[in-house]
């Protein structure tokens, strides 16, 4: 591209001396950026580091419970969960959180496990990743059951699957 002067000259060298100070600038903006943005919230485990105990646990609590509620059972939670946990799932949010399940989903069957991943802003939580069969959909959604440091249950949720955790 080449810049007109008064009377009609054309420079090219001034117009190329600007993009070639542009491009740097524009590049490292980019780059900078870019950077901060693939940096992920999540960590995924790997299978070699995820600890076992830890994941039966989370798999017979989060089993358990959409048995339970899939036979219509909505009784207090125990100390498996975190005190916030117990008051939040009392038996009648447990009743309208099976509700909403079986409308969205169907009757549960089945969960297995797909991946553990931990937040980079709270490493002493570990998120369980499962992926749910239900009667009334193919879509096989996700079941997270999280449990803090000292194995409690602190997250339960039942939500559409995404290949990728979302924060």
């Amino acid at each position: 591209m080449a810049a007109r002067y008064a009377g009609g000259r054309v420079c090219r060298k001034v117009c190329i001396m600007k993009t070639v100070h542009i491009l740097p600038v524009t590049a490292l903006v980019i780059l900078v950026f870019g950077a901060s943005c693939t940096r992920s919230p999540v960590i995924v485990i790997p299978p070699d580091k995820i600890d076992q105990h830890q994941l039966a646990n989370a798999e017979r609590i989060g089993r358990r419970l959409m048995m339970a509620w899939r036979d219509g059972v909505y009784e207090s939670l125990n100390e498996e969960f975190t005190p916030d946990m117990q008051t939040a799932l009392s038996p009648r949010a447990q009743r309208a959180a099976a509700e909403q399940i079986r409308a969205l989903f169907g009757d549960f069957e089945d969960m297995k496990f797909v991946e553990a991943v931990r937040l980079r802003n709270s490493p002493g939580m570990t998120i369980y990743r499962f992926r749910g069969k239900f009667s009334a959909t193919g879509s096989n959604p996700e079941i997270r059951v999280v449990l803090d440091a000292h194995g409690r249950v602190t997250g339960f949720w039942c939500l559409k699957w995404r290949r990728r955790i979302k924060t």
